[in-house]
């Protein structure tokens, strides 16, 4: 059977974590000679990398994890990612995400039976209950639609069709990949939004597939959620400068904090999730004000 599909990884000190999401791969129902994993990586532990590169031979996947040097943000690896894959399906997965046995098949299918203008379909990212706080970050939608859904986090037409990816659950046409200049290093984490833009500005469509999804842990850190909005309030200077297409965001993010405020209802949460909306969208303001000041 050809080979079609390139499975890419990147990963950062998550060591263990590596090892299970390869693990859920091999266990796909889904020809292993049918499709290449590429990983490239920072693996801080060389007992454990040798550990995970001897299992995929055990497993007789065609693996390739590479070493690259420390860190130029996600946006350099995703495009490297590009640069190592030989085939015509790019599915994206993280490094820290489990995916469930129909998942290679699934997306497959997916763009398969996708028409040509179609660039790439993005599936759903599930979390699982964790802490109270963690499950209230998880109501906010954090990350991938999380507990609300990425229906009700992100734009999708009524063709089911949406101007969002998620490099966590997603699969898109190299040619569509190559076309549009591949994955921008100029984000330290709206890399995806910013491919998602570039498709649509080239006359691509990104599909919603309501049939996939992948596992991936909480965010359970106050901290760690303030980090991450006010690098994405940083993005996002960049992401309006480059993209005309991007600055009509406010209905969008509207309707999400309307479905936030759905899901969480009267509840416990309530307090938590109003306090953690504020004080991000407080950090999403200081990063973007300060991006502006820098440039």
């Amino acid at each position: 059977m050809v080979k079609e599909i390139s499975i890419l990884m990147t990963a950062l000190n998550v060591d263990d974590l590596l090892y299970r999401a390869i693990k859920s791969i091999v266990e796909n129902d889904f020809p292993k000679n049918r499709y290449e994993l590429i990983v490239v990586h920072e693996l801080n532990n060389e007992e454990k990398k040798k550990e995970i590169v001897e299992y995929a031979k055990r497993s007789g996947l065609d693996a390739r994890i590479i070493k690259i040097k420390s860190t130029r943000h996600i946006g350099f690896n995703r495009r490297k990612l590009v640069e190592f894959a030989r085939y015509k399906y790019l599915l994206f997965t993280d490094a820290d995400c489990v995916v469930p046995r129909n998942w290679i098949k699934t997306m497959y299918n997916e763009i398969k039976t996708s028409d040509e203008k179609t660039g790439g379909v993005v599936g759903s990212v599930k979390v699982p209950k964790s802490t109270f706080l963690g499950d209230c970050i998880s109501s906010l939608g954090f990350p991938g639609g999380a507990f609300i859904g990425f229906d009700k986090m992100f734009y999708v037409d009524k063709n089911g069709y949406t101007n969002q990816i998620s490099t966590g659950n997603v699969i898109l046409k190299t040619d569509a990949v190559k076309k549009v200049g591949s994955f921008s290093m100029d984000y330290v984490c709206l890399e995806d939004k910013d491919m998602a833009l570039k498709l649509i500005e080239h006359g691509y469509k990104i599909k919603f597939s309501r049939n996939s999804y992948v596992m991936h842990p909480p965010t359970a850190s106050w901290t760690r959620l303030m980090k991450r909005l006010y690098i994405k309030g940083y993005d996002s200077y960049t992401l309006l400068k480059n993209h005309e297409i991007g600055k009509d965001m406010t209905g969008t993010r509207l309707r999400s904090i309307k479905n936030i405020l759905s899901y969480t209802g009267f509840s416990t949460k309530l307090p938590v999730v109003l306090f953690l909306l504020f004080t991000g969208y407080i950090s999403q303001i200081i990063g973007y004000t300060k991006a502006r000041f820098s440039s």
